[in-house]
């Protein structure tokens, strides 16, 4: 198996490592979690413990990223399956209750600059979760900052 690791500049760095879910590369992850602690203890670094885990979504299983969730989901039509990549629900609600303050906070501002000031930060929060799902969520999130 052949690893490539990426040296980051950051003290902290967050990865990754996906492996196929055929039968032949069944001990694949436990082999890649090794070879990247191997590659890191020389460098001084390490892996926590209490963040490190590994998740085999061929069994439904589902795990967060980086203010992302990610599972495996069966396609609406035909066979096969996919990665769904979301953002988290407390990113959801952080999003909202941000949009809430700005209308909150605005008092007399002129109706632009308070539109401006929910594109901006709605532009932002796009910008960081895109993905394809986004789109759905960034509806929601217009339709409830409409009804406050």
């Amino acid at each position: 198996m052949e690893t490539q690791v990426m040296l980051c500049a950051s003290r902290r760095s967050y990865i990754v490592i996906t492996v196929s879910g055929h039968p032949s590369k069944r001990d694949w992850a436990q082999r890649a979690l090794q070879r990247l602690r191997e590659h890191l203890a020389p460098l001084g670094g390490s892996l926590n413990p209490e963040k490190t885990k590994m998740v085999d979504t061929l069994k439904g299983e589902a795990f967060s990223f980086l203010g992302f969730d990610l599972r495996r989901v069966g396609r609406r039509q035909g066979d096969g399956r996919f990665v769904l990549i979301t953002p988290k629900k407390s990113a959801r609600l952080a999003i909202k209750a941000k949009i809430r303050e700005i209308i909150r906070q605005a008092g007399g501002t002129p109706l632009k600059e308070v539109i401006a000031r929910i594109n901006r930060t709605l532009a932002g929060w796009v910008n960081y979760f895109r993905c394809n799902t986004v789109q759905i969520h960034y509806r929601t999130l217009f339709r409830s900052s409409i009804s406050i």
